[in-house]
């Protein structure tokens, strides 16, 4: 999972967005992304690939259409 290797909790994913980006995404919202139940919008996937410190590609879940913070 791209946020545990980055030793973050999805708090503190949350709080980076904010402080480093201005993009309010909250903790919730993670989870929700990170169980497939919300769609990524694109800035979303950028920054959270920035926080992360991976490509975005990284992210992607090419089994469907949905974004995960899960990959490996």
């Amino acid at each position: 999972m791209a946020r545990k290797r980055a030793g973050m909790a999805p708090v503190d994913v949350a709080s980076a967005l904010e402080l480093e980006w201005n993009l309010k995404i909250n903790q919730a919202d993670i989870s929700e992304i990170e169980r497939h139940a919300r769609m990524v919008r694109d800035i979303e996937l950028k920054t959270l690939a920035a926080v992360l410190n991976v490509e975005s590609r990284s992210l992607l879940d090419w089994t469907g259409e949905a974004v995960t913070l899960t990959s490996g």
